[in-house]
């Protein structure tokens, strides 16, 4: 069942597909794992986007004198919407194809060269819990169905990258009272003073009220001024990465039977 391909482009990928297996619709433990013409279609599609991402990843990282890992989040990549959908999944969710609402797992702090990390993967769940797309930072990319090889890989990763496994903390809401409200709506005009040390005790002001800033980050986001709508548009894009930090880190732990499974997908309908 498990299949493996290189970042050679998709003809190697089909050719890898087109392969005989030894024993169809059996892995290579020998638990069977049934695949459908649909499914194996998805599979291959699944593994071309991730594959073409993790191309991407490492283009990214040689024309960056200085930077030696891979970009800190899919967004930077700036990737077609396509590229961020899995083919397999039936019902997505509302602004699917947004980095957002990828529906890979991008685990950021890998370098190119070193030690095999897992970059990108596809959730089980995603592929009602038959195999996982994964690939690696040295440019691999494949299909497993065991959990206990994915798993050590993946703690091997998180390991290396000093990555902490506790449960993300999601920013609890909280309600601002009029005076707190009156003084992030003090801080929004201050962007536009023409006194840097004044522009630049609003932004950590707004910055430190996190996600309570957001309705005035994005009104601001829209206001005329250019030092305003930029500063603003900055903020909210911190507080998307904080918010993709925890998705990611929600997602590892599900894979790794920290957390509930996520809902399986349904199976892809024949035409």
């Amino acid at each position: 069942m498990n299949r493996r391909w290189t970042t050679r482009g998709l003809p190697a990928l089909l050719l890898c597909l087109a392969a005989p297996a030894a024993e169809p619709g059996k892995a290579a433990a020998g638990q069977k794992v049934e695949l459908t013409v649909e499914e194996e279609t998805a599979r291959a599609q699944c593994a071309n986007n991730i594959m073409r991402l993790i191309e991407n990843c490492h283009a990214w990282a040689s024309f960056r004198v200085g930077v030696k890992g891979f970009p800190p989040g899919v967004e930077d990549l700036s990737p077609p919407d396509i590229l961020l959908v899995c083919p397999a999944v039936q019902e997505h969710r509302p602004g699917a194809g947004k980095v957002e609402h990828c529906d890979y797992v991008y685990i950021p702090g890998s370098t190119p060269a070193g030690a095999k990390h897992v970059v990108l993967f596809c959730p089980k769940a995603n592929h009602g819990g038959k195999f996982r797309v994964v690939a690696y930072s040295c440019g691999a990319v494949s299909s497993e169905d065991s959990d206990a090889k994915f798993r050590k890989a993946l703690k091997e990763t998180l390991k290396e990258l000093k990555v902490s496994l506790d449960p993300p903390k999601a920013p609890e809401p909280k309600a601002l009272s009029a005076e707190e409200q009156a003084k992030l709506k003090a801080a929004l005009a201050e962007l536009a003073s023409e006194e840097f040390e004044t522009r630049d005790k609003a932004s950590r002001t707004l910055a430190a009220a996190g996600e309570a800033a957001r309705p005035v980050l994005e009104q601001g986001a829209r206001a005329e001024d250019v030092e305003t709508q930029s500063r603003c548009k900055r903020l909210l894009n911190a507080l998307a990465k904080a918010q993709a930090r925890g998705a990611w880190l929600a997602a590892v732990r599900r894979e790794l039977g920290l957390d509930p499974p996520a809902r399986l997908q349904p199976p892809r309908k024949q035409e």
